[in-house]
């Protein structure tokens, strides 16, 4: 049809009916793509799933970084630091593999639990009221924009709530060793694998909070001017194409 109404005005540029026929092909949704066009999309898809996979891995490095910081004020759980820091290499390089190629939905499901499992180990580590909270906002941002996972966000966002009430619920059953405690209007926040103490441990708990707003800040504004430019050309497009069109 497109190639009809293209020959049609080009030998009649003033010809309203082939113009509307372009305008309603090219401006109109389809309830079906073509299978070339529908190729085209998910190769777009999967561009941007690379790009996600590589940004994170920043995120993966982040973790560490809070590991290996937090543990030189000391660690009274040695075996369960580098646990979790063997587990966050192990998954940073699954979820490298998998993002740098066609990636199943139910694989990035699966990275997306690998994520939630350590937003609940990290609980352990720092507490449930450290870190942990801005960690897991993390991971949410980062999951839902992955394109195989936009139409799954409440399945993550489930995920990752989960990995954070529930180790809170375990330490109010006692089945869990408490990370925090509220009496006589004091807070106190507790951790059985790092020593949180002195002015060191404050000047972590600072640097944590700084590179979170950091990190978060630098997500969000990537996501907006990724949209930003997405929408300008897709303006500019529709623009060039409105003049080929008689009025």
């Amino acid at each position: 049809a497109m190639q009809a109404a293209g020959r049609a005005l080009s030998i009649d540029p003033e010809s309203t009916d082939a113009a509307a026929i372009v305008q309603t092909i090219m401006f109109s949704p389809a309830k079906e793509y073509p299978a070339e066009l529908e190729e085209e999309l998910e190769a777009s898809e999967v561009a941007v799933q690379k790009r996600q996979g590589k940004v994170a891995m920043a995120s993966f490095a982040v973790v560490l970084a809070y590991l290996v910081v937090g543990s030189l004020n000391g660690i009274t759980n040695l075996p369960f630091v580098l646990g979790v820091a063997g587990y966050t290499i192990v998954l940073a390089t699954i979820v490298f593999r998998v993002t740098q190629r066609r990636a199943q939905p139910w694989e990035m499901l699966v990275i997306a639990t690998g994520n939630a499992l350590l937003a609940a180990l990290l609980s352990r580590t720092y507490g449930s009221l450290l870190i942990v909270p801005a960690v897991t906002c993390i991971m949410s941002v980062s999951l839902t924009s992955y394109p195989l996972l936009i139409d799954r966000k409440w399945i993550v966002i489930g995920l990752l709530a989960a990995s954070w009430i529930v180790p809170v619920a375990l330490e109010q059953t006692g089945a869990l060793a408490s990370t925090f405690q509220l009496e006589h209007h004091a807070l106190h926040l507790t951790s059985h694998v790092m020593t949180i103490d002195g002015t060191y441990a404050l000047a972590v708990l600072i640097g944590a909070n700084v590179m979170t707003f950091l990190v978060v800040g630098l997500f969000a504004s990537a996501l907006a001017t990724s949209r930003r430019n997405a929408l300008r050309q897709t303006e500019i497009t529709a623009w060039h194409l409105r003049q080929l069109l008689p009025r």
